[in-house]
């Protein structure tokens, strides 16, 4: 995996982050993209002792920012609603869930098993052993 690649899959103007912040839409297929994508990065960094400031940043601000949205979207005064395209809130707290925990995986980088988030892993539709 090119750290280059799963970048792009953060900001790109086709990314699962675009069309939430710009779009007001939570698609899930893109949802599923950006999260086969960071497994794919965690698997990668699972072998270093550390995380490229860079890339660490971009991480933080991708699941900082992506979590202010949600939370901005169910804000009992918000001005706007996502276009759920096809999910349902209970989804998007699944999604989320996930995109959590794989957070807390890509920040633990070097001392995660992989291997033993394999389940974890494979209920994304996009899965494929990596």
């Amino acid at each position: 995996m090119e750290i280059n690649e799963c970048e792009e899959k953060f900001w790109n103007s086709d990314s699962f982050h675009y069309y939430l912040e710009n779009e007001d839409t939570w698609d899930v297929d893109k949802y599923w993209d950006l999260e086969y994508s960071l497994i794919k990065l965690s698997k990668h960094l699972n072998d270093k002792n550390m995380v490229e400031k860079n890339l660490a940043r971009n991480i933080y601000y991708l699941g900082n920012s992506i979590n202010k949205l949600v939370c901005a979207h169910r804000s009992s005064t918000r001005a706007w609603t996502f276009d759920t395209y096809r999910y349902s809130e209970d989804d998007i707290d699944y999604c989320i869930d996930r995109f959590n925990h794989l957070m807390r995986v890509l920040w633990q980088a070097g001392s995660y098993n992989h291997e033993e988030s394999i389940n974890f892993f494979r209920e994304n539709p996009l899965f494929k052993d990596i």
